[in-house]
């Protein structure tokens, strides 16, 4: 993205009552001619004058702070890198990591080892997934995830697509998943990442008796793996052989393989997802 449309970007965030602007613009262009004029100085010296002016500045400098600020700083989609080691990224609205959490002891060593904040969330997951604290957990069968969430229907698809594309997780095996945002904040209430805090929520359905720290304790390989116990033990792989690739659920496309057999509609989720194959 180029300086200019960055700009842009900025501008478009700032909010502010179309009047009070106008306004300020206004008083600026007089301030501008005045200046021209013969005596401006003297004119513009003049302390009711002098203070309209310094405001309209002020406020156009908070205007425009506010505006930065949202367009750097504020969450707008995370992205959270689950194997056993469980990483969140925060990412603001230019798709650039402005936080990275760590929901366990494996997952602190890494955030701990590894910068990545200002990177692009692409490069920032190639950065942690091709790193050398992260190679042990990247075995055969680690079920790396990589979930998603964003209020953007549209960028939320693009990311996904994205990911699923990406050398660290084709090489993998791994997967992305869409989520509702409203598991964010539930997951960060419950010490758990975006994607364990998704797959705890589907594995409830199967086992009410489990507990948050139960799925705190288990790795994504383990938890996939009782969720297809329970998938398969309910017979569904006898009844879907039409339903190969996946099939349509009522909020999206369901990926074969990944937490298949599941009823979206109980629980707050965007079924649509994308699996890679093995590369190894």
């Amino acid at each position: 993205m180029g300086l200019e449309n960055k700009v842009r970007d900025a501008f478009d965030c700032v909010k502010a009552d179309e009047g009070l602007k106008d306004a300020a613009k206004e008083f600026l262009r007089d301030a501008r001619q005045r200046e021209s004029c013969p005596g401006a100085k003297r004119r513009l010296l003049h302390p009711a004058a002098r203070l309209a002016f310094v405001t309209a500045c002020a406020m156009l400098a908070v205007f425009l702070g506010i505006g930065s600020y949202a367009v750097l700083w504020m969450p707008v989609a995370y992205v959270s890198i689950d194997v056993n080691p469980s990483l969140e990224l925060e990412l603001n609205r230019l798709d650039r990591v402005i936080d990275v959490r760590a929901y366990n002891a494996d997952g602190e060593e890494i955030a701990g080892n590894i910068s990545v904040k200002g990177l692009h969330y692409e490069d920032a997951i190639e950065r942690i997934v091709s790193s050398e604290k992260m190679r042990p957990y990247l075995t055969e069968d680690a079920a790396l995830t990589f979930t998603v969430a964003t209020a953007s229907a549209l960028k939320e698809e693009r990311m996904l697509a994205e990911i699923a594309r990406s050398s660290g997780c084709l090489e993998h095996g791994g997967s992305s998943v869409g989520a509702d945002m409203s598991l964010v904040g539930e997951a960060h209430e419950n010490g758990l990442s975006l994607g364990k805090y998704l797959a705890y929520r589907l594995l409830l359905q199967y086992e009410p008796s489990v507990t948050v720290q139960d799925c705190h304790d288990m790795s994504m390989s383990q938890l996939h793996g009782m969720l297809e116990e329970h998938e398969h033990g309910m017979g569904h792989g006898d009844s879907q052989g039409e339903h190969e690739t996946g099939h349509e659920t009522e909020h999206g496309t369901e990926h074969k393989g990944q937490y298949e057999g599941v009823q979206e509609s109980e629980y707050p989720m965007e079924y649509d997802g994308h699996k890679s194959g093995h590369g190894h």
